[in-house]
């Protein structure tokens, strides 16, 4: 429905950035704005928050469980026509844009040295890293200590694969912590 998918955009220096938040979803999540990279462009924004709150949402059992259910005809206008939320999860291109502080787009570097990790999952221009030792950092408890990485903090390669051992810096942002510099171990 309309309105179920908030958008806002703002220029920083260097570049856009977004953020999404999307209202149909349930209780708490409902109420969450997940923020994207800084980007160069609008769209790329658009996409990196999308990407993060789509990976966030899909890493969540009940939301996940939830979404996968099969949905019964509705009073859509002919096959699959509906928007529920396995529909809203997968084609939109969403984006909700705030100003975060901080000198990288809200980045806030946590480790002083690079630390080592592994590929856990790898879709596309995202994924995720499980860290060979733990961190100490209230935010690792979120996604069950998996840490977030995208293409864009990748040095030397364009893509990783499942498994794949990893040598990164870690930052905190409002989505959590994430991964930059990333290099092949």
């Amino acid at each position: 429905k309309k309105g179920e998918t908030v958008y806002e955009c703002r220029k920083y220096p260097g570049g856009y950035q977004a953020t999404v938040q999307l209202t149909a979803l349930p209780e708490d999540w409902s109420t969450k704005a997940w923020a994207g990279q800084l980007c160069p462009t609008k769209q790329q924004a658009e996409q990196s928050a999308a990407e993060i709150a789509l990976a966030q949402i899909e890493a969540d059992e009940e939301l996940a469980t939830e979404a996968a259910k099969p949905k019964g005809k509705g009073k859509g206008k002919g096959k699959d026509k509906g928007m529920d939320m396995g529909y809203m999860m997968g084609p939109w291109n969403w984006a909700y844009m705030w100003g975060m502080p901080g000198g990288m787009g809200g980045r806030n570097k946590v480790t002083k040295e690079a630390v080592s990790g592994e590929v856990v999952e790898w879709k596309d221009s995202f994924g995720w890293i499980k860290l060979a030792a733990p961190l100490d950092h209230p935010a690792e408890r979120y996604r069950g200590g998996k840490i977030y990485i995208h293409k864009k903090d990748l040095k030397g390669e364009t893509t990783l694969t499942q498994g794949a051992m990893v040598r990164c810096q870690i930052y905190e942002d409002p989505s959590g912590l994430g991964a930059m510099d990333v290099e092949l171990a």
